[in-house]
Formats: C-alpha cells, sequence, structure tokens
C-alpha cells in the first residue's frame, strides 16, 4: 500500500511540471508588488510633509536637508517597513530645499527659508529596483508605469519617474531645467534645477539622481509647500 501512495505522489508531482502558468499571475502577484513600491514612496512623502511643516510652524521657518526615517516615523502607518541597506541605490530618501525664485530655472539655494524670494520643495526619492527596470535600457519596466496608473490615476499627483529634459523653457518644461518627473506619460513635472545640481549631501537627490546620479532612473514624489506659513 505504502508503495502506491509513493508511486502516486511522484506521479502528481510529474504532471505539475506541466501544468500552465495561471493566466492571472501578472494580475495577483506582479502587479500588487509594483504598486507597493509606489505606495510606500508616497507614504514616506506625506509622513516627511506632516513633520517639515509640524516642524516649520514651531519654528518660524523651514529647516532644509534631509528628513530622515527616524525623524519620520512616528507619522508612518503601522507595518511600514524601514530600509536598513547602507547601499543608496537601494534606499528611498525625503529632503526639503528652498530654493531661489530669483531665476526661471530655480538654480540657486534660497538664503532663507522664510520670507519672500523662495520657495520650498520637499521630494522623496530612490533608485529603480532592479526587478522593476528593463534590462535592454534600464528603464522602468511596464508593470511599474502600469502600477503608477493604477495607484494614482491618470489625473493629479506628482510622482512618477525621473527624466532628462532639454534644458530650455516649452510647454511640458515651464520653467528650463534638466530633468523632470514622467508623471503617467500625461504630465511633466520640472524639478528646480538647484535639486538637480545642487550638492547638499551624500542622501541629496543630486548624489542619487542628479547630475552626480547613482541610478539613471528614480521614482520620485515632489511637493511645493505653501510658502507663507498660517496656522
Amino acid at each position: 500500500m505504502y508503495i502506491w501512495v509513493v508511486l502516486a505522489t511522484f506521479i502528481v508531482a510529474l504532471a505539475s511540471f506541466n501544468l500552465s502558468v495561471r493566466s492571472d499571475m501578472r494580475n495577483i502577484y506582479v502587479a500588487p508588488q509594483a504598486e507597493a513600491t509606489l505606495t510606500k514612496i508616497y507614504l514616506q512623502q506625506k509622513a516627511a510633509q506632516t513633520f517639515v511643516t509640524d516642524q516649520a510652524y514651531q519654528s518660524g521657518s523651514y529647516t532644509p536637508g534631509e528628513v530622515s526615517l527616524d525623524d519620520i516615523k512616528d507619522f508612518l502607518p503601522v507595518g511600514f517597513q524601514i530600509d536598513e541597506d547602507n547601499d543608496i541605490t537601494k534606499q528611498n530618501f525625503s529632503y526639503l530645499y528652498c530654493v531661489s525664485t530669483d531665476t526661471e530655472n530655480m538654480a540657486n539655494k534660497a538664503a532663507q527659508c522664510s520670507g519672500d524670494n523662495y520657495r520650498p520643495y520637499l521630494i522623496t526619492y530612490g533608485c529603480i529596483p532592479q526587478r522593476w527596470k528593463n534590462v535592454r535600457d534600464g528603464k522602468p519596466r511596464n508593470d511599474l508605469i502600469s502600477a503608477i496608473y493604477n495607484v494614482f490615476g491618470v489625473g493629479g499627483g506628482h510622482i512618477g519617474y525621473t527624466v532628462p529634459l532639454e534644458p530650455v523653457k516649452s510647454e511640458q518644461n515651464k520653467i528650463g531645467t534638466s530633468m523632470g518627473i514622467n508623471a503617467r506619460d500625461v504630465k511633466w513635472d520640472p524639478i528646480p534645477q538647484y535639486i538637480v545640481s545642487g550638492d547638499e549631501g551624500e542622501h541629496s537627490f543630486y548624489n542619487v539622481c542628479g547630475d552626480n546620479k547613482a541610478c539613471d532612473y528614480c521614482l520620485a514624489y515632489i511637493s511645493t509647500l505653501p510658502s507663507k506659513l498660517q496656522h
């Protein structure tokens, strides 16, 4: 009897190798993982925004620089997994920049984060994980691009993947910067030139995704914060 049980198990195992892959495998496995990659950046950006605006209201001005995960841990949802890998290509970073509005492409750092002639930008970004990159050209795979539509829709939102732009003013590049965010192929958000070119430290956008980039393509979420702080 025992030998027949073993034989039947062996036959079933062999047969399983001939079963076709489920037609909905991409929907039930790949798509949710791609969406989770985007949602993580979204949640980190929202937590960082809450933190920096709370700090600004208390002090009277924004404090430019990196917003660490330790700073925002109390504003993240329960279960949010914090990356502890020392490789900057495998982490997401949040930075607050105060850029000058004296030039059209915002290529200069503002003298201070209060008063006039400045604009605060918060940006969360990270290199696109290898599994979501096209093996031929390194660009984001369609799975990831489709996930942007699924999570954020076709309309608003300033999240997408970074792309080089011709640094001249145009309908899509309204401030004439050299890099922008492809927000679902229907809207291009230009990134102020100082964010792209200004070296604000190892984890700044400049070193991870900008002119001195560690990765050719990044996921990024950018927000303009209110320059006039009102309770």
